[in-house]
């Protein structure tokens, strides 16, 4: 039987990550023309890093979850969840008791709403 070290899976873990940020970078270029325009591909770049990072520590940790929340900073701004007119999604973003999917979900809800 193969085992697998605590290392290696971190290696995974973070191959994965980058192929996802690579896709979720492509996506956004490809489907937001005025972020494009407005930011060089090393500042999409970052914000797609930053925003993964960002999704995690809200418990968002499936790759479409991910990629809607990272969607919501591209229409509603970086930190679209500390400002004061969006305190609504800072209020669902904190609640540790609900899946990532769900935050999502009632996010996307009440922008439609």
């Amino acid at each position: 039987m193969m085992t697998v070290s605590e290392y290696q899976m971190k290696s995974l873990a973070q191959s994965g990550r980058i192929i996802f940020e690579k896709k979720a970078f492509l996506h956004l270029k490809e489907k937001y023309l005025m972020f494009t325009q407005r930011n060089t591909d090393a500042q999409i770049e970052e914000i797609v890093k930053q925003g993964v990072g960002k999704a995690a520590m809200y418990n968002i940790n499936t790759h479409d979850e991910t990629l809607r929340f990272l969607e919501y900073i591209v229409v509603l701004g970086e930190n679209f969840e500390d400002n004061e007119e969006n305190e609504w999604a800072k209020d669902i973003l904190k609640i540790r008791n609900l899946d990532g999917v769900e935050k999502i979900n009632r996010i996307q809800k009440k922008l439609i709403a």
